[in-house]
């Protein structure tokens, strides 16, 4: 299991209820009439949004620096939720095929970074995912 920790950001108050969103996470938000109510819809809603994100084959996103997070001038924010949720990264074992001269070159690069084979190509796949 992985912990991340996301960054949530509360909007609202007492008179209208609280909402929350993870600058993070796109479409992943959350709403209660109190914060402690909030605190805990947004941990059931990270959890829900990053296993929605496994079952569609997608990475979690990574968590940005608190202190990176610049958030639009229309955004009148009440204050900020530290959010952790865990998600299982236990390797599963696939069936892929490539060229054996594509191949070759992989396991070259692979072990001229002092990785296998296997930790080559997820390396690559993340960086893909990033860029997309």
């Amino acid at each position: 299991m992985t912990r991340q920790v996301y960054v949530g950001i509360v909007e609202g108050g007492r008179e209208s209820g609280y909402s929350l969103f993870f600058p993070d996470v796109p479409g992943c938000v959350t709403a209660a009439d109190t914060i402690s109510e909030l605190a805990a819809m947004a941990r059931e809603a990270l959890a829900f949004h990053i296993e929605g994100l496994a079952e569609d084959g997608l990475l979690p996103p990574t968590p940005s620096d608190p202190e990176a997070i610049v958030l639009d001038a229309d955004i009148v924010e009440a204050g900020r939720m530290f959010v952790e949720v865990d998600f299982s990264d236990e390797p599963v074992r696939v069936n892929v095929s490539f060229p054996a001269s594509l191949l070759g070159r992989i396991d070259r690069a692979a072990s001229e970074r002092g990785l296998t084979r296997s930790g080559f190509l997820a390396e690559g796949v993340k960086v893909l995912l990033k860029a997309g």
